[in-house]
């Protein structure tokens, strides 16, 4: 009896140990994936910045551009209503 008492002794003692081996690997597993995941979010987190930096260069460029159209437009409608007033005053003294 104190033979088979030490060996289911032993026996419990080797499954709980194995039990100990499988959930400290769960736990590791998981630590991995959770690494894993935060890794993941942060260079998810880095190309929406990068594409946010970007889409705001190319609207600044594109901005600039219609600026410079309005401002190229309002000159040359200015000279235009200059030059018509000019040439309507010399009609009306000649």
């Amino acid at each position: 009896g104190r033979r088979a008492g030490r060996k289911a002794g032993a026996l419990a003692t080797y499954a709980t140990e194995l039990g100990l081996a499988y959930a400290s690997g769960l736990f590791d597993a998981a630590g991995d994936a959770a690494r894993a995941g935060k890794e993941k979010l942060e260079d998810f987190s880095d190309t929406i910045s990068d594409s946010t930096r970007d889409l705001q260069r190319e609207a600044g460029y594109r901005s600039s551009i219609a600026r410079e159209g309005a401002r190229r437009l309002t000159r040359e409608a200015g000279k235009k209503t200059g030059r018509r007033i000019r040439d309507l005053r010399s009609r009306m003294t000649h």
